[in-house]
C-alpha cells in the first residue's frame, strides 16, 4: 500500500511539474524552421506568425531557413532538436506527408520522430486545361479521357511532385489514361501548357491565377474537400463523384514528438488565435491565397497520419520512382 501510494505520489508530483512548466513556458526564444528559401509564401507565414506569438509569450520568435530535398533538411533539423516546443517547423504538410513514400531513405522517421501540432490554413490545388481543348467543365474532361486512349497528357514539376500525386490520384478514380509529362518547375510547365505541349495540370493557385484570369487557361475544379473561397464557384473533384480525389495541403507547424503535450496544446491555441484573428485573416490570408483553418493538436496529427498512407498507396499504385 505504502508502495502504491509513493507511485501515486509521484505520478501527481510530475503531472503538476508538466504542468506548471508549460504555464511558465517559453523561458528561452522560440525558433521556428522553415524547410524552404527565405521569401516564399511559407516564410511569410513564418515571419507573420512569429511576431504574433512573440507578443503573447514573451520571448523572441526566430525564423530560421533551411533548405533542400523538399523541405526533408529542415524537418531532419526538426526531428533532432531538444523536445522542448523551443524549435518548430512550419511547412506545407503535403510535402512532408509524401516524404515516407518518395524518398528510399530518410535520415529521420517523419512517423515515429515529429508531431503534428496545429494547421495555420490550407488551399486547394486547381485543375486547368489549355483553352483549346474541347471542354467546358471536369466532367467533360473525364468523358473526353475516356474517349481518347491516351491521346492526352498531363505535365507536373516533377516525378514524385505535388502536381504529379494530386493526377495520379485523379487517374485513379476515374480509370483514365493520360500521359505523364514532367517539367523542372511551376514556370516552365505554365509555358508548355499555355503553349498546349500538355493538355492538361493540377497546380497551385498561386501559380496559375493570373493566367486563369488572363484566359490563358481554362479553370475546371480544385481538389479540396470544400470549395475554396477565392474561386467559391469553382466545384471540387469530389463534388464530381471522386471522394478519394483531395490534395489540399495544410500549412501548419510540426515540434518533435517528444514534446510534452501540455506544451503542444498550448502552441495549437495561439496557431488557432493567429488563424481567427481578424486582421490576420483580412491582410494577410488573401495575400498566401489561404483559407484559415484551425483543428485541434490530436485531429491534425491524425490526419497527418493519414496523408502518409495516402501518398504511399500513390506512389505505389502509380509505380512512381523513389527518391535516393
Amino acid at each position: 500500500m505504502d508502495k502504491a501510494r509513493s507511485v501515486f505520489a509521484l505520478a501527481v508530483l510530475l503531472a503538476f511539474s508538466t504542468g506548471a512548466c508549460a504555464q511558465g513556458w517559453p523561458q528561452k526564444p522560440v525558433h521556428i524552421i522553415v524547410p524552404y528559401a527565405a521569401g516564399g509564401a511559407i516564410d511569410s507565414i513564418a515571419r507573420t506568425f512569429g511576431p504574433f506569438f512573440q507578443r503573447t509569450w514573451g520571448q523572441p520568435v526566430l525564423v530560421e531557413n533551411r533548405p533542400g530535398a523538399g523541405g526533408h533538411l529542415g524537418a531532419e533539423a526538426l526531428a533532432k532538436s531538444a523536445p522542448d516546443g523551443l524549435t518548430l517547423m512550419l511547412t506545407s504538410m503535403g510535402g512532408q506527408a509524401a516524404g515516407p513514400a518518395l524518398y528510399r531513405k530518410l535520415n529521420y522517421d517523419p512517423v515515429k520522430e515529429l508531431v503534428a501540432v496545429s494547421p495555420v490554413g490550407w488551399s486547394p490545388n486547381i485543375m486547368v486545361v489549355n483553352p483549346a481543348l474541347p471542354v467546358a467543365s471536369f466532367n467533360e474532361f473525364i468523358a473526353l479521357a475516356r474517349r481518347g486512349s491516351g491521346k492526352l497528357n498531363y505535365g507536373s514539376t516533377g516525378v514524385g511532385s505535388g502536381p504529379n500525386l494530386a493526377f495520379e490520384m485523379l487517374k485513379a478514380a476515374a480509370s483514365i489514361s493520360v500521359e505523364h509529362v514532367p517539367y523542372k518547375g511551376d514556370s516552365l510547365l505554365q509555358l508548355a501548357i499555355v503553349a498546349n505541349e500538355v493538355q492538361a495540370a493540377v497546380l497551385t493557385p498561386t501559380s496559375i491565377m493570373t493566367q486563369i484570369k488572363a484566359g490563358k487557361l481554362r479553370a475546371l475544379a480544385t481538389t479540396g474537400t470544400a470549395r475554396w473561397s477565392t474561386l467559391p464557384d469553382l466545384p471540387t473533384i469530389v463534388e464530381a463523384g471522386f471522394p478519394g480525389v483531395v490534395y489540399a495541403p495544410s500549412v501548419g507547424f510540426l515540434a518533435p514528438s517528444a514534446t510534452p503535450r501540455e506544451i503542444v496544446n498550448r502552441i495549437n491555441a495561439e496557431a488557432a488565435r493567429g488563424a481567427t484573428d481578424p486582421e490576420m485573416v483580412k491582410t494577410y490570408y488573401p495575400r498566401w491565397g489561404l483559407d484559415p483553418e484551425v483543428l485541434s493538436s490530436d485531429a491534425f496529427h491524425a490526419r497527418y497520419m493519414s496523408e502518409v498512407e495516402t501518398y504511399k498507396r500513390v506512389v505505389r499504385d502509380a509505380k512512381i520512382p523513389l527518391i535516393d
